[in-house]
Formats: structure tokens, C-alpha cells, sequence
């Protein structure tokens, strides 16, 4: 086996990323973010709602109201 140079890493069982989707920790936070997607479709529908309402979370802005 060689010593340095860019093969080495090959020849350890690395292969190229070619996607974002590659990248392990991209996996990783996908696989997060679909438990927390399902698992937030069992909550009530008033939670449900107040997870997505931005005027819930943003000081100033009225429901209903337009600008």
C-alpha cells in the first residue's frame, strides 16, 4: 500500500462525494427531520397549527390583518 498522496483514501473504502446527499451528516439531519415530521402528525390539530403559524411567533403581526 502507498504512503500519502490522494489513492489513499479510495483504497480505504472513502468513495467521492458527488451529491450533498452523500454526506453523512446530511443523512443523518434528513432522517432527523422525517421522525420529527411524523411524529408531529400524531399531534393535535391546535399544535399542529401553532408549529407552523408564523404570526404565532413574530411580534407585531395580527391574524387576519394584512399590511
Amino acid at each position: 500500500m502507498r504512503q500519502g498522496g490522494q489513492g489513499d483514501k479510495e483504497e480505504m473504502g472513502k468513495e467521492s462525494i458527488k451529491s450533498h446527499e452523500d454526506l453523512v451528516v446530511y443523512q443523518m439531519a434528513f432522517e432527523a427531520a422525517m421522525t420529527i415530521f411524523n411524529l408531529s402528525k400524531t399531534f393535535p390539530v391546535e399544535e399542529r397549527y401553532s408549529l407552523t403559524d408564523p404570526s404565532e411567533k413574530v411580534p407585531g403581526i395580527e391574524r387576519g390583518k394584512s399590511q
